[in-house]
């Protein structure tokens, strides 16, 4: 990734851990390699970890068609929802532990949201994702 793709990665996992601006500038250049790699344009396969919501879901429906889709502005009651049409009780999730680096609200800015957009654009388009509210 470092050599082919431009990544500002450390040589050795030894170093020191990336300075917030070395991180921004890592997480820029790997939205510009998403961008390619989700369209099938680089010699890695799309990961599960990083492929977007749109290509999930027409995975899914090779198997079956989703018979929900959750956003996040409604996670909450449609898991209690769900929680109920299934028998189970619901419990709120924990909360989120807190970053092991930098938050994304130090790094976050319009152009990493334009690197984000043009790398998962259907993603945008289908489910009316918005920027960021950092």
């Amino acid at each position: 990734m470092r050599r082919v793709h431009n990544f500002p990665l450390p040589e050795h996992p030894d170093e020191p851990p990336l300075s917030t601006t070395q991180l921004r500038a890592c997480f820029c250049e790997f939205l510009k390699f998403l961008k390619f790699n989700l369209a099938g344009q680089t010699a890695l396969r799309a990961d599960g970890a990083w492929a977007s919501q749109s290509q999930i879901i027409q995975g899914f429906c090779k198997f079956a068609p989703p018979q929900m889709i959750v956003r996040a502005e409604t996670l909450e009651k449609d898991l209690k929802l769900l929680s109920h049409q299934v028998g189970l009780t619901w419990y709120a999730p924990p909360s989120a532990p807190p970053p092991q680096g930098p938050a994304l609200a130090e790094i976050y800015d319009t152009e990493l949201e334009n690197f984000a957009r043009e790398a998962y654009a259907a993603d945008y388009t289908n489910f009316g994702l918005k920027p960021l509210g950092v």
